[in-house]
């Protein structure tokens, strides 16, 4: 029997649940009905019984339990996945093709059809996907066929930036479709790709790194490394870089003499070695190309620290109408929002060092694959656009950014209205649940904010991933969107928590935390606090008596949800009307329910008004929804949103309009963003607006806002 992917997700998953798995959590996990994780469940369990693992299955068929010697069994045959019969699913089939067409000259079709046991169809179908595929990705390469086979063809240059979108497609969720990811270990050897060496070869980047005082995260030199292994196999097969393939005037960059001295050990020196066995080249073309190569691996550690460090190197050359309108990005952002970020200076910080990251990999050619891609397009499109919106008005900026880096820099946006003030180590050193991310405000907010908002009672703090290794101690496990290399126990979720999301880290607060951890935490705080009310002589008898209450009772941890649409707009804060003559009017009869049950006051309607007359309708979220807010300080009594539709448009200019409206009233100057996120949600779907409108009045509204929710 080989190993497909269903398979390996499963025994992740058992491994994961130190050595359970049930229907129920495969259909948790994964999304999937009952009948499908029952079948995946016996095939987790034939696997295991081929492989001679001992497992043990209770008297409800849908289970599996492993002991510890058996879990041991189970990780080390997975070490070894690469070395295993694999099956792979279609997107992934791509994926190892692309590597296996890096390794190998050729591929005959019948090596490929035995080896992944397809028909000739179905192979000469997934090399036209394959090569279509990084062509849409912006690459000028391919695939070619011949009667050698198979091979990879292109520019040379452009085959080696496919290769960093390539890996770092394998190192998010592998392939469309799995929202469960492989770890790195098992996802890179899934793929044949070398995880061991990989690692040895990062360990002396470090400490190479280390000791030339670069600064280089443990994550970045682990695809720094992957990088340079697998361009080794192209030189060991001739295929080299030249002077014209490369730009020098893009990589004239701060730092660049330190960088070329970090790879002379690793990269340049075995290369040159590589040269001198190739008799048919000249001293001077041998040169020209470990210069050249040595140029592109310094393009490709800059683009990838772009993404995992904190303080990524800049890409110089960025003109100063760019530095300029960089600078007007965030004050942009908050005039679209009506909202000014919390941590404004190190909201500014980030989307510099964000924006000059994206730059840098748009100038030099390098793509990164987004998890959240799919997501946000699918879901969060509403706020896509806003962030199009934005952009569009930069005029320098907008025609630099690809539709990936847009994706980005809205998941960005989201994290910085999200964002609150930065713990200090001392308080961050007591959190339980660590949150990893190149920046501490952006992503690593977005992620924070979600924690506090479906976790309450977990204690949080950001870890950057520079700072991993020293703190990974100090908290009982770490999430981050990014993937991560790291012995610490550790969640790879999407920037924006989907349910399944939710379920995992609930899980490990489970088993890392339990409830019973949180009792305890609350046996203690009242134990702190009933000492200063009752006699000291007294306490021991009351602490003895709290604890055997504690104890014998069963005392449920209630957890404080953040309000939902629904909660907030209440069905006598629906209204429906055939028209209104204006905006403004609009605006003032929707906010009516609020300013009668005294949710709000009249200068608030007020300020909602001059805010658009001031900034323009920057509260249409997307063609016929609008999202009127104004400032707390405005008039705002409490927490609250009401609904008006109008059956024709509502125009507040030549373009834009409306016929949803949706008045908020913010008590604390943050719900706004959770709203935006939550109309974003509802709205993502194709039809939902229609449906919306077709609603015969306020009862069907608000029975469609439950639904939608």
């Amino acid at each position: 029997m080989k190993l497909n992917w269903d398979i390996a997700v499963g025994l992740q998953i058992l491994l994961e649940n130190n050595g359970s798995l049930t229907c129920q959590e495969l259909m948790s996990h994964l999304g999937i009905s009952k009948t499908q994780a029952y079948d995946r469940l016996v095939m987790c369990r034939y696997y295991l019984k081929e492989r001679g693992i001992p497992f043990f299955t209770p008297k409800r068929k849908g289970t599996i339990q492993l002991d510890a010697d058996a879990q041991k069994q189970l990780w080390d045959l997975l070490r070894g996945i690469g070395s295993l019969e694999r099956e792979f699913p279609a997107a992934g089939r791509k994926r190892y093709l692309f590597f296996e067409l890096w390794r190998t000259p050729y591929l005959k079709n019948r090596q490929i059809c035995s080896a992944l046991e397809i028909s000739r169809n179905t192979c000469i179908n997934d090399m036209t996907a394959l090569s279509e595929e990084l062509r849409q990705a912006g690459f000028d390469a391919g695939v070619s066929s011949s009667v050698n086979g198979y091979a990879l063809c292109g520019d040379e240059a452009a085959l080696r930036k496919a290769l960093v979108w390539e890996l770092s497609y394998v190192g998010c969720w592998t392939h469309p479709g799995e929202d469960y990811p492989l770890s790195s270990r098992i996802g890179y050897a899934y793929y044949g790709l070398p995880y061991e060496e990989i690692c040895a070869t990062a360990d002396r980047l470090a400490a190479t790194a280390v000791r030339m005082d670069i600064y280089l995260t443990g994550q970045s030199c682990f695809l720094i490394a992957a990088v340079l292994l697998l361009w080794m196999e192209r030189w060991r097969r001739g295929k080299y870089l030249r002077a014209a393939d490369v730009d020098e005037r893009l990589t004239v960059l701060y730092g660049r003499k330190n960088l070329y001295w970090l790879l002379q050990d690793v990269a340049a020196q075995p290369l040159a070695r590589l040269l001198e066995e190739d008799l048919t080249l000249r001293e001077a073309e041998r040169t020209e190309i470990v210069r050249a190569e040595t140029e592109e691996l310094i393009r490709a550690i800059i683009c990838i620290t772009s993404i995992y460090e904190e303080y990524p190197e800049s890409l110089p050359g960025v003109s100063q109408e760019m530095e300029a309108e960089i600078a007007a990005l965030v004050p942009a952002f908050e005039q679209a929002s009506g909202n000014k970020f919390p941590n404004r200076a190190l909201v500014q910080l980030s989307a510099r060092q964000y924006m000059h990251g994206a730059l840098g990999r748009m100038a030099l050619g390098y793509v990164f694959y987004r998890a959240e891609d799919p997501l946000i397009h699918q879901k969060y499109r509403y706020l896509l656009e806003l962030t199009r919106s934005v952009v569009s008005g930069l005029p320098a900026l907008s025609g630099c950014l690809s539709g990936s880096e847009l994706v980005g820099l809205a998941l960005q946006y989201i994290g910085w209205m999200s964002g609150e003030e930065r713990e200090s180590e001392e308080s961050a050193g007591e959190a339980q649940v660590g949150i990893v991310c190149a920046s501490t405000v952006g992503v690593g907010g977005l992620l924070q904010a979600q924690m506090r908002q479906f976790f309450p009672e977990v204690s949080t703090c950001i870890i950057p991933l520079a700072r991993l290794e020293a703190r990974r101690a100090q908290v009982g496990f770490v999430i981050s969107n990014l993937t991560l290399d790291t012995a610490a126990p550790y969640l790879q979720v999407n920037a924006l928590l989907t349910a399944r999301d939710r379920y995992r880290i609930q899980k490990r607060i489970n088993r890392h935390l339990g409830e019973v951890g949180h009792k305890n935490e609350l046996l203690r705080d009242i134990q702190q606090i009933t000492q200063d009310f009752v006699d000291e002589a007294q306490m021991p008898f009351l602490n003895m008596r709290l604890e055997q209450l504690f104890e014998n009772k069963k005392i449920k941890i209630v957890k404080e949800q953040s309000a939902m649409l629904t909660d907030l707009i209440t069905q006598k804060r629906i209204q429906c009307v055939e028209r209104a003559p204006d905006w403004k009017t609009a605006v003032r009869l929707a906010s009516l329910p609020l300013l009668e049950d005294g949710s709000i006051r009249e200068s608030y309607v007020d300020a909602m008004v001059e805010a658009v007359e001031t900034m323009g309708p920057y509260i249409v979220l997307a063609p016929g929804i609008a999202l009127p807010h104004a400032r707390p300080e405005a008039g705002v009594e409490r927490l609250a949103m009401a609904l008006l539709r109008t059956r024709e448009p509502v125009y507040f200019d030549g373009e834009k309009y409306a016929n949803l409206f949706f008045v908020l009233a913010s008590a604390d100057g943050k719900s706004h963003m959770n709203a935006l996120i939550q109309l974003s949600h509802i709205f993502g779907g194709d039809g939902v607006f229609e449906t919306f409108m077709a609603a015969e009045g306020p009862s069907e509204l608000f029975a469609l806002l439950n639904r939608q929710e």
